[in-house]
């Protein structure tokens, strides 16, 4: 399913804070420096409802990343294809499909950023299978701000996948079960992740499911771009 990196797909990378200034980007959006400390300088951006599977992607946070990128953030939107195009193609050398926005994640304390455990092929989700995940650390991940995840699918191994910003990882979420535990660093996470299809396995179905996330289908020009 995954080329020369079947055996590897799990590698950790370096990148340019200061060539992708994600967290800057992001910084200025939400009027910070201190994005770990956000939940405390910004608490009207907190929920005052309980947090779950249905509506854990619909915070103030959220909706603040997503407004902003929903109206033609060009800045980010650019830097991330060069992402793609400099730092993602080079693994595969040969077309690809890529998650045409990155998922934007926040975890506040004592909760979780996702609220249930699965992969991304599941029933709940529904991607294609062949699909490749990387997470690009905006703030540190570690001990409950990390993806916990088995190291093959059904092992049921579970550990933390810890990146510092500067870092991003890429994993089988498409076949390995992962979620989170509820952070209990008093302290947020930030992160963004997207997945890539390598085109060859990409197999177009009128009947293809939605994503969860931003409701589009996953075909190209909907869900994915092509390079």
């Amino acid at each position: 399913i995954f080329f020369v990196m079947e055996n590897n797909i799990f590698k950790k990378f370096n990148y340019s804070i200061t060539k992708y200034n994600f967290r800057e980007l992001i910084e200025v959006l939400f009027g910070t420096k201190d994005l770990e400390n956000l939940h405390k300088t910004r608490p009207e951006l907190m929920p005052n409802y309980q947090l779950k599977f249905e509506n854990e992607s619909q915070t103030n946070f959220h909706s603040t990343f997503y407004s902003k990128l929903n109206s033609n953030w060009k800045e980010f939107t650019n830097l991330y294809e060069q992402f793609i195009k400099d730092e993602i193609y080079s693994q595969f050398n040969k077309p690809i499909l890529y998650q045409y926005a990155p998922t934007f994640r926040a975890q506040i304390p004592d909760d979780q950023a996702i609220h249930k455990w699965h992969f991304d092929s599941d029933e709940d989700h529904n991607h294609p299978q062949g699909e490749i995940n990387y997470c690009i650390a905006i703030t540190d991940m570690f001990d409950t701000t990390a993806i916990w995840i088995e190291s093959s699918p059904g092992k049921k191994d579970f550990k933390p996948m810890e990146i510092k910003f500067g870092e991003y990882q890429r994993f089988n979420g498409n076949q390995c079960t992962h979620g989170n535990k509820i952070n209990k660093t008093k302290t947020m996470r930030f992160s963004l992740d997207f997945r890539i299809l390598p085109k060859e396995k990409y197999k177009y179905d009128v009947k293809k499911n939605f994503s969860l996330t931003s409701g589009k289908k996953f075909e190209i020009n909907d869900y994915y771009r092509t390079l």
